[in-house]
């Protein structure tokens, strides 16, 4: 609730007519301890691409999701009745194996990740998704 309130009077500040030409987002990143979590996106041939930028940038820790997905462009074409069987063999028959790379962020290093990613993944097929983190919770053993 706290990171809500927060937002919700920087964005109320920067309306105010003595700030209405000062960007929002400058305003929300120069909080140097709000996390991201980036999620990357890629074919499953690009994986140890995309982990080298990570240690490059100095990220060591992140984690892998192996998916089957389709793109738009694949799925627009699609006509299916409401047939479940049907439907889930056309994914299974036409879906394209995938590989999620998420990692957790500071916001001063994201805009680099970012970047880097887009220099070091040129011409290759990615997404990168960037959420903000309100809560980190950790329970060890």
């Amino acid at each position: 609730m706290y990171e809500f309130s927060l937002c919700y009077r920087i964005l109320k500040h920067c309306s105010t007519q003595q700030h209405k030409r000062q960007p929002i987002y400058a305003i929300v990143s120069n909080n140097l301890n709000m996390k991201s979590m980036v999620k990357v996106f890629i074919d499953h041939e690009h994986l140890l691409k995309v982990m080298n930028i990570l240690t490059e940038v100095g990220i060591t820790g992140f984690y892998i999701y192996e998916y089957k997905g389709m793109s738009p462009g694949v799925w627009k074409d699609f006509r299916l009745r409401e047939d479940p069987e049907m439907t889930l063999d056309a994914i299974r028959n036409f879906s394209e194996p995938g590989v999620m790379v998420n990692t957790v962020v500071s916001s001063n290093r994201c805009e680099r990740l970012v970047q880097s990613l887009e220099q070091g993944l040129k011409g290759k097929r990615f997404t990168v998704i960037i959420q903000p983190v309100t809560s980190i919770k950790v329970r060890g053993d």
